[in-house]
């Protein structure tokens, strides 16, 4: 339908199109991972003095990873400055690429876009770090993990959240680490972290399965 307008949009009304119109268009497409059409639309711009913004790259980038075409979204990453002068990737880009590669549990090359963040002088928000903290949790680099958690505490702008803990808490239940996950739901209690349903039944289910039931009822 989208694509209907936009054909009468340009037929009947003679109306040009801007870089929203095409944002919308590309979102569309991308959500349906028809990414062929996504990019006929994104290299049709610049024939009417159309040019791409953030957004634009960030709606591809992020269909292109959810799709796990990773490779595909890395190189328009790169190529953003050359194609529009002035365009530079922001945190939404670069947290959107790291997400990509954790889902494909390729955590070195995640940290490597966190690196390069810092060196183009883009600061992680919280999203970037939990991003990763649950990608390095799940492929399981606890080590990593919590040089990360460090790094994320000596930012003063940032402090681990519940969805930070309770990442970490099933992490640690998912390999028999229960010791390590009790002393990460004592921190939360010590830093005042808001716990959620999450907090508690992750933990108590582990407790559990191992026939530690005092100590599980000792969570609640």
């Amino acid at each position: 339908m989208a694509k209907e307008v936009y054909d009468e949009m340009l037929r009947t009304y003679g109306v040009t199109p801007h870089t929203c119109t095409y944002n919308v268009l590309i979102r569309g497409f991308c959500k349906n991972s028809m990414f062929d059409e996504g990019f006929r639309f994104f290299n049709e711009m610049a024939g009417f003095n159309c040019d791409p913004d953030v957004v634009t790259y960030n709606t591809l980038v992020d269909g292109l990873c959810r799709a796990e075409k990773i490779r595909i979204a890395r190189n328009l990453v790169n190529g953003m400055s050359k194609k529009c002068e002035g365009l530079h990737p922001d945190v939404v880009t670069y947290t959107t690429l790291i997400r990509g590669y954790c889902m494909k549990l390729k955590v070195d090359e995640a940290l490597i876009v966190l690196e390069e963040m810092s060196s183009q002088g883009i600061e992680p928000n919280m999203v970037t770090y939990n991003t990763l903290i649950k990608g390095l949790c799940e492929a399981h680099k606890l080590d990593k993990m919590k040089d990360l958690l460090e790094r994320m505490k000596g930012n003063g702008d940032f402090s681990p959240d519940t969805f930070t803990f309770n990442t970490i808490i099933h992490s640690h239940c998912c390999v028999g680490n229960l010791d390590e996950a009790l002393k990460v739901f004592e921190s939360m209690k010590k830093f005042q972290v808001p716990m959620d349903s999450a907090s508690y039944s992750t933990l108590i289910r582990s407790l559990c399965q191992k026939g530690d039931y005092d100590m599980a009822r000792g969570v609640v």
